[in-house]
């Protein structure tokens, strides 16, 4: 084109062709321009994400690099804030923190430390098992359901009394003078274990979950992206907060009516083995004789264990940056969603039965690997007997229902409890056609092919209006409802409406009554207390 050539940028009806032509021409060559100027803008700022992240990462590791001197201040500030505890002694709350966390449970109130193993009766125990098993199954005896005070009271007594059964022996008395220094030191070691899970969870994620890359799992999400509303599910713009029960709980990352296959993504298993056996075990090695499952003796999974796998994965999907409540602006409720899903499967139902033996077949093959060969290699080891008199075994004297209170709401913790209870609600019952004994035992290595017995489904009829089940922030532990409020006078079945806004948590009515004062039934599927060797 001519440099003389005079451009009309609007030109008229009577204009010629030519005029038109040179018109449009300068018209692309301004897109052109206009393009390429957007093309280097995204790579400036490509770049300076990339400078922001790398200039975090170095502040991270100075944070944990030694100064000269660091060594001595940190020490002086560590033994200042252990009020008194020896290196040995903080190491042995470290170990056995780490294993509380991970198999029993997150968090500890730090009101619940006043609560003294001395004064725990066997009455008391059993009291408080069987207030916190009729309030989630609803067998509430005349039908007034407990006092919210009772009900905290229970939960506490509950969780500290497991507490203390595995706590050792040499710290218990340093627990009962020094609980503020003891409490302070625990809520570190926890939150120490927390952290750690999570960011090495995110390094093998995508050896773990399947079609999704390490960049990923590495970089900030939004609730928006299409990888985490496929995993995570519906985005309750009302609560802020994503499905109780999302796709990623199902094989394929599929969520279908059949509730008889949740918990069955034989991923979650996996995640959980890397968490108690290190990565070796995800590539099919033995692991280590350091590796956390082998040092706790784990013989078979809890249903902490289990809660906190599912709480984990849905961390590495979430855009949360914080695995916990702390910063009051999560999409996930950590608490609250972890307390339903351990009352799920300490409900001893067929269904989580059947769950439970699908997991251990994934996560506990290199145990059971590991046994088989011993008990090939003939007598002369007695790593059986420190195996059978593992803090693991003391999970099962009380494996009863946990109703804990949702930490994220705004409430006291005897309101939040109270409000996960229906007023007037009869017992739900579970749809069960078959029994644990017929589920197919697999070996780890045909996960896939794990057929899930037919009839043990998690869905039942419930009897209750929308408008009388509890919120979903709420932490409720016999209904699940999410953003289902729009039609409140719909009754959802096992086979109608959202699949995800009901879901039963206990087996119905038990059948015998607890020992000690008060009215609730215990469900007959409870396993009773029994003693067992402390550490």
């Amino acid at each position: 084109m001519d440099a003389h050539t005079i451009i009309n940028p609007f030109p008229t009806a009577d204009s010629s062709i030519e005029e038109l032509l040179v018109t449009v021409h300068s018209y692309q060559q301004a897109l052109a321009a206009s393009q390429m100027r957007c093309d280097a803008m995204r790579d400036d700022n490509h770049r300076l994400q990339e400078q922001v992240d790398s200039l975090t990462r170095q502040v991270s590791q100075l944070r944990t690099t030694e100064a000269p001197g660091a060594t001595t201040r940190l020490r002086a500030r560590c033994q200042d804030k252990a009020g008194g505890f020896s290196e040995s002694e903080q190491k042995a709350i470290r170990k056995f923190c780490k294993h509380f966390t991970v198999m029993e449970r997150l968090w500890i109130e730090p009101s619940w430390y006043q609560v003294n193993a001395a004064s725990l009766t066997m009455t008391m125990m059993t009291d408080a098992t069987a207030t916190l098993i009729a309030a989630v199954t609803g067998d509430v005896g005349d039908g007034d359901g407990p006092a919210p005070e009772r009900l905290a009271d229970a939960l506490r007594i509950n969780t500290m009394a497991a507490f203390h059964k595995m706590l050792p022996s040499e710290l218990r008395e340093r627990n009962r003078v020094q609980m503020e220094a003891f409490a302070g030191l625990w809520a570190t070691f926890s939150s120490d274990q927390r952290s750690t899970n999570a960011f090495k969870a995110r390094e093998k994620a995508h050896i773990i979950f399947s079609g999704v890359t390490p960049q990923w799992f590495m970089t900030k999400k939004t609730t928006d992206d299409p990888i985490v509303r496929a995993n995570l599910g519906r985005f309750n713009d009302r609560t802020s907060r994503f499905s109780r029960f999302p796709p990623l709980f199902y094989p394929n990352h599929k969520r279908v009516a059949d509730k008889s296959k949740l918990f069955f993504n034989p991923e979650l298993p996996r995640l959980l083995l890397f968490v108690l056996f290190s990565s070796s075990a995800l590539h099919g090695k033995f692991p280590g004789k350091r590796a956390n499952g082998l040092v706790w003796g784990i013989q078979k999974l809890t249903a902490g264990s289990i809660a906190y796998t599912l709480i984990l994965a849905r961390f590495l999907f979430s855009p949360d940056a914080t695995f916990g409540d702390s910063t009051g602006s999560n999409y996930i409720s950590y608490t609250g969603d972890f307390d339903v899903y351990r009352s799920m499967f300490e409900a001893k139902t067929p269904a989580t039965e059947a769950v439970i033996h699908f997991w251990e077949t994934i996560t506990l093959a290199c145990v059971r690997a590991n046994a088989n060969q011993m008990r090939m290699s003939g007598p002369g080891d007695n790593s059986d007997d420190s195996a059978s008199s593992s803090p693991e075994d003391f999970s099962n004297q009380f494996a009863q229902i946990d109703a804990s209170q949702d930490h994220t709401d705004s409430e006291d913790n005897a309101s939040a409890i109270s409000r996960s209870i229906p007023a007037s609600s009869p017992a739900p019952q579970v749809a069960v056609g078959a029994q644990t004994s017929a589920v197919p035992r697999t070996s780890a290595s045909r996960a896939d092919d794990y057929e899930v017995p037919e009839g043990l489904n998690f869905m039942g009829s419930l009897g209750l209006s929308q408008a009388e089940a509890t919120e979903f922030g709420s932490a409720p532990y016999l209904v699940q409802q999410t953003d289902a409020d729009s039609t409140p006078d719909s009754t959802p079945g096992p086979d109608g409406g959202d699949y995800d806004d009901v879901v039963v948590l206990a087996p119905g009515r038990g059948r015998g009554r607890g020992r000690g004062r008060g009215k609730a039934r215990v469900a007959s599927e409870t396993v009773a207390p029994r003693r067992s060797k402390r550490i």
